[in-house]
């Protein structure tokens, strides 16, 4: 079995696929200036689990939806069995991982997968998960007491306020190291230093605020997120009977949008186990040039299907 995913920003979502299937290869998407350093933590951390899987890097920086649809089709091709992997990742990516599982899901086995973070029977300790994030890791002498387990704990609930991109994926087990206390007092026995990125979260709070005042300008309807930097959009207005998408899945209007508007989004069904056709999801975190570039070209989706 081969799984294929978009590698993401997060570490632990990268490496989840492999702790949790075993699978026989993982082929990543995306920057390998930015995979390749991750890559010798991610092997090591694998071989020290006795899993074996060849993970394999693919260059798709740079690239437009075509040419990802191509290097897809041409993995998909060569292997037996494959699963796109749609936990996270470039929206690009992932719309073109739909795209493929559409044109393929009749003729090859093929399937899609997501992994929600277990809050329970969690795959790494304490210590690997704070590793893997880039953390710095110290051994203390003695062994940390109840109470200043406690504040180490405090210390990593203050790191994750202050980075929201990282909010999401550790407060899981962040939740659940506090209820262990001290059943657990060796993962405790760690000094962090994360406090160079606690001004993020103004800077993330800046770019929500100016991608929701931009959507709210073009008149589309919009979720306010409270936790992480996902929007979902809502396209029903243009799915009504005399519109373009009338009878049309999420799934086209997403494509349409990037041949024609510029925008990548990702379809919102791919995140519901109900027949959820009316949602895309845009994201925020991008540069405020992005953001502005973005929204002037979302802007003209309106006139484009009146």
């Amino acid at each position: 079995m081969t799984i294929v995913e978009s590698f993401e920003r997060a570490p632990l979502n990268n490496i989840l696929s492999a702790l949790e299937s075993h699978a026989e290869k993982i082929i990543f998407l995306g920057d390998p200036a930015h995979m390749q350093k991750h890559m010798i933590v991610y092997k090591k951390l694998l071989k020290m689990k006795g899993i074996s899987t060849e993970l394999v890097l693919k260059d798709v920086s740079g690239l437009c939806l075509d040419d990802i649809l191509e290097l897809l089709t041409k993995i998909v091709e060569s292997e037996d069995s494959i699963i796109f992997d749609i936990t996270g990742g470039s929206d690009l990516v992932l719309l073109a991982f739909g795209i493929i599982y559409e044109r393929y899901r009749s003729s090859k086995n093929i399937k899609l997968q997501h992994f929600d973070i277990p809050t329970e029977d969690y795959p790494l300790n304490v210590k690997e998960i704070i590793s893997l994030y880039g953390g710095i890791v110290i051994p203390e002498e003695p062994q940390p007491t109840v109470s200043n387990a406690m504040e180490v704990v405090d210390k990593i609930w203050d790191f994750a306020r202050g980075n929201s991109s990282k909010w999401n994926r550790t407060n899981s087990f962040l939740k659940e190291l506090e209820k262990k206390g001290n059943q657990s007092e060796e993962d405790l026995s760690f000094h962090l230093d994360f406090s160079k990125n606690k001004h993020r979260i103004e800077n993330y709070i800046l770019k929500r605020q100016i991608f929701l005042d931009g959507l709210d300008k073009i008149g589309l309807k919009h979720t306010i997120p409270q936790g992480s930097y996902f929007v979902m959009v809502d396209i029903s207005d243009f799915q009504k009977p005399g519109m373009r998408f009338h009878e049309k899945s999420d799934m086209e209007f997403c494509e349409w949008m990037i041949r024609t508007v510029g925008v990548a989004a990702v379809p919102g069904s791919s995140f519901f186990r109900e027949p959820v056709n009316h949602l895309i999801r845009l994201h925020f975190a991008r540069s405020e040039e992005t953001l502005y570039e973005a929204l002037s070209r979302l802007a003209k989706i309106p006139e484009l299907l009146k």
